[in-house]
């Protein structure tokens, strides 16, 4: 078996540049549903088609 062309820290140093996801993602406002209706309207409206009601 021969030895791989990276060491551990080699490729762990090389993955830490690329920054993060966690934390240079921008906050979104979760109360606003226009993507939910969007979709819906894309869907053809299907929770208008059985009557029910949630208790």
């Amino acid at each position: 078996m021969s030895p791989p062309d990276k060491s551990y820290l080699q490729v762990l140093s090389e993955l830490e540049q690329w920054g993060s996801y966690e934390t240079s993602a921008q906050p979104r406002d979760i109360s606003k549903l226009e993507g939910i209706r969007l979709l819906l309207k894309d869907l053809g409206h299907p929770e208008r088609a059985f009557k029910i009601i949630h208790i």
